[in-house]
């Protein structure tokens, strides 16, 4: 439940957009659904919340937010974002099939690529403020060199 409100909470558009269509599509058939979500209003949403810079903002906010969530030293964020990113995989996967079945148009980053940007995201948080490599990371404690 907790990751699936981060996801709705930050992509909040992507979200409505995509659960409109899956309601429309249970009640009308997949043939219908561009009569009640024109494809320009879909292209539109999509070029607005759902292109690559929006993605890596939008997710390196996830990330803050869980940070500020769980405690580091209860080690829960590494799981957490883990389980996060594979639920935003399914998420941007089961999306990115409506998007090619209802309208033949590829969703651009694809469930692939959000997953790379989240785990990105996840990966260049080992450093502290300082440019320490955190205690247990990496298998070092090593001070960067610009401190001596």
């Amino acid at each position: 439940a907790y990751l699936g409100w981060m996801i709705k909470r930050e992509f909040k558009s992507l979200h409505a957009l995509f659960s409109n269509i899956s309601k429309i599509r249970r009640e009308v058939g997949d043939r219908d659904v561009p009569m009640h979500v024109p494809k320009a209003t879909f292209i539109r949403t999509l070029s607005k919340e759902s292109n690559r810079e929006v993605m890596k903002e939008k997710i390196a906010i996830i990330y803050s937010r869980m940070e500020k969530h769980l405690s580091e030293e209860g080690g829960l964020l590494p799981v957490a974002w883990k389980a996060l990113v594979k639920v935003l995989y399914e998420w941007f996967g089961r999306w990115e099939k409506l998007s090619s079945q209802i309208y033949k148009h590829v969703l651009e980053p694809s469930a692939v690529d959000v997953v790379r940007i989240a785990k990105a995201a996840g990966a260049t948080t080992n450093q502290d403020d300082r440019g320490e490599t955190r205690p247990g990371e990496n298998g070092a404690n090593n001070r960067s060199m610009a401190q001596f």
